[in-house]
């Protein structure tokens, strides 16, 4: 017997939520006195259009169907993953599924979610009796105030086929939800300096980690990236504020084209860091959508013209710079709190939903970047998918505690069926210091080369030995020479939180992530 839902068909029921409407707008045989309607459009997808003469904020929309069969299903995340949102789990009807889900048999992966570079916030919830969708159409915490019908989503689902691997029946999907990724032309791999120096840098560390990690590239397929994070702006201070301007460097580094053309001339491709829409600089009013309280100062509204002339000027400058790759982060918390958790106010431009925002905003970055490549932290996963080439998809790993590794970067390879087909999944830096095992880094490190990944380290300066250079070496040729019909597959990937199995090229590679600790540690400190 067949669990597959097809979603493309009207849905067997349609809710909006407006200001006006019950608060409990989902409630059954309640019909909804709005002045807003949704029609449909099938074919390949299900188009969602949303008209209104008020304020929308929610449209709910419900497919009824067999699924008893399914035991397990597997949702995304809004943006980076958590320790445990990216999960196989039974069907809880309640639970929100970011963007797309996974629903497994045993046998056949059926998949179900909308296309990237959506206009809303998709979320879905499934049940042994059907399938639920809900589109996020507000404006900060409000109804977003239509000028014309919105393209709210085009649903896509797929149904699986008796005996396909199942990862492999993700990556299709994956596919089928982004047609055209903006993907690198080549492999992207190097050094990022945050996870050994937390931000403490200067040029001189930075260029003599341009020489070593060159040093260490005998026959790599191009040029390892040298990444210069947080530390460099004027506006630094530890503990205090990590915002802009982002027009000139602090007393620690000379001019910042100066030090691209010398990490250039030291064999790497310079990569930087910044905040986007954090400054302490003098903006008009307008401009301003709060003052944060993470240490941001002011955070820019994206939907204001003088943000997006700054964005550009900004990037433009970096980009002119020298800077090949430009790292943008923090968005996502600073518009809406860490994990969605303080949606608040209104945009300048209400007219336009949160998802159309953050989706101009990344075409801003990626328009005013030319050449350079960009990649996305704490960036919308969805809505950065076919603008940006590569994308941070699990929070922070940890130079302290590896245990804050495994539980964020390692689980974040939950979601390598993205990974070539939406951008270049980034799971984070391997970090190599005094306080975290060496082998377990270089496991991660390997893992990450092997399944297509972006492979990033941050290595303490001298704290590798010969033997160790010839592992990393032997990683960063993988890494630099992969093709992507090579990627590995994650063997485990539909029982566990943190893929340790792997095939590639014939052969297996195993890693116990649970080494360290003899186990997993019940409590977790970023610090500890």
């Amino acid at each position: 017997m067949s669990n597959f839902i097809n979603l493309l068909r009207v849905p067997d029921d349609v809710k909006i939520k407006t200001s006006s409407s019950p608060f409990r707008f989902e409630e059954k045989g309640i019909p909804n006195p709005v002045k807003a309607k949704v029609s449909f459009e099938t074919g390949d997808s299900l188009k969602v259009i949303l008209e209104a003469d008020e304020p929308v904020e929610w449209v709910r929309l419900r497919f009824n169907g067999d699924q008893s069969g399914v035991k397990s299903v597997l949702g995304d995340s809004v943006e980076r993953c958590k320790a445990d949102d990216v999960w196989w789990a039974a069907m809880n009807g309640f639970i929100k599924l970011p963007w797309y889900f996974y629903a497994f048999d045993g046998e056949c992966l059926n998949s179900y979610g909308v296309k990237t570079g959506t206009n809303s916030i998709a979320y879905f919830q499934a049940d042994p009796y059907g399938i639920t969708v809900l589109l996020d159409v507000r404006n900060g915490e409000h109804g977003v105030e239509l000028k014309a019908p919105l393209l709210c989503a085009e649903i896509v689902c797929r149904e699986g086929k008796p005996g396909e691997n199942p990862y492999t029946a993700a990556r299709s999907f994956c596919e089928q939800m982004c047609e055209k990724p903006n993907l690198p032309k080549s492999p992207v791999y190097g050094f990022n300096n945050w996870y050994w120096a937390y931000g403490v840098i200067d040029e001189p560390t930075v260029l003599h980690e341009a020489e070593y990690l060159s040093s260490i590239c005998d026959g790599c397929e191009g040029k390892p990236f040298m990444v210069i994070d947080d530390g460099w702006q004027i506006a630094h201070a530890e503990n205090c504020h990590n915002g802009g301007p982002w027009n000139q460097s602090n007393e620690c580094f000379s001019s910042m084209d100066e030090v691209a053309q010398k990490i250039k001339d030291r064999g790497c491709k310079p990569g930087i860091w910044l905040r986007t829409l954090g400054t302490v600089s003098h903006v008009p009013k307008e401009a301003v959508f709060k003052y944060s309280d993470n240490r941001a100062g002011i955070v820019l509204d994206p939907s204001h013209p003088f943000t997006l002339e700054q964005i550009e000027k900004d990037i433009s400058r970096i980009s002119n710079w020298g800077y090949e790759l430009i790292k943008h982060d923090f968005s996502t918390c600073d518009l809406f709190g860490f994990n969605f958790e303080g949606i608040s106010g209104s945009f300048y431009d209400k007219s336009l939903t949160n998802a159309q925002i953050v989706k101009n905003l990344y075409k801003q970055i990626q328009k005013s970047a030319g050449d350079s490549l960009i990649l996305g932290c704490n960036t919308i996963s969805h809505l950065a998918a076919g603008v940006h080439q590569i994308q941070r998809v699990g929070d922070d790993t940890s130079g302290i505690s590896f245990e804050w590794t495994r539980r964020h970067g390692i689980h974040s390879m939950m979601r390598l069926p993205q990974t070539g087909t939406f951008y270049s999944v980034d799971p984070d830096c391997a970090a190599f210091t005094d306080r975290v095992s060496k082998q377990l880094n270089f496991d991660f490190l390997e893992a990450t080369a092997i399944s297509g990944c972006a492979v990033f380290a941050s290595v303490t300066p001298g704290i590798f030995n010969s033997e160790d250079e010839k592992r990393m070496n032997d990683i960063l040729k993988v890494s630099s020479k992969l093709k992507k019909e090579d990627y590995a597959i994650p063997v485990d990937w539909t029982y566990t939180t943190a893929p340790g199995e792997y095939e590639f090229k014939g052969q297996k590679y195993s890693y116990n992530w649970y080494s360290d600790y003899q186990g997993s540690r019940e409590h977790l400190d970023w610090i500890d």
